[in-house]
């Protein structure tokens, strides 16, 4: 049986987003497990993509964090979670359902889909002007993965 790694692990100086070694290796080698958090608890630490969205739609989840057992991250979030408003991110359907109901029309993907143009046309401008600095463009080209002709 593994060992029950802390959570969350030390990273390695470098990338910040670049998950910690002990994320890599239960990545690898035990991707449905437990890890160890502050309050001496080991909740599940699922990996793979697969897993979790298969959690995510599994009714017998919680997402509820003012339920008894509930992994907090953090001792000032297990603090605070009895006086939280109840929102999508920490309520279980129905109420979950219903605030999602209230927020949804925004996020459509025809209406997402119609702020492309603008969103596009800002986006140019930003990147114009970031470019019209000359002493950051080749900088920029070699950090955003441009393959700018000119530089």
């Amino acid at each position: 049986m593994p060992e029950t790694p802390d959570y969350p692990a030390a990273r390695e100086p470098g990338c910040p987003f670049a998950p910690a070694a002990a994320v890599r290796t239960m990545t690898r080698d035990n991707p449905v497990g437990r890890v160890r958090i502050w309050d001496g608890s080991t909740p599940w630490f699922i990996t793979r993509h697969a897993d979790q969205r298969a959690l995510l739609n599994d009714p017998r989840l919680s997402i509820d964090e003012k339920r008894a057992g509930y992994p907090h991250m953090t001792r000032a979030r297990a603090a605070s979670a009895p006086h939280h408003p109840a929102l999508i991110t920490n309520t279980d359907p129905p109420e979950h359902t219903r605030l999602r109901r209230t927020v949804n029309g925004p996020f459509m993907v025809k209406r997402v889909e119609a702020l492309r143009p603008r969103i596009q046309e800002v986006l140019d401008s930003l990147i114009d002007d970031m470019l019209a600095l000359p002493s950051k463009r080749p900088t920029w080209c070699r950090r955003s993965g441009c393959r700018c002709r000119r530089w």
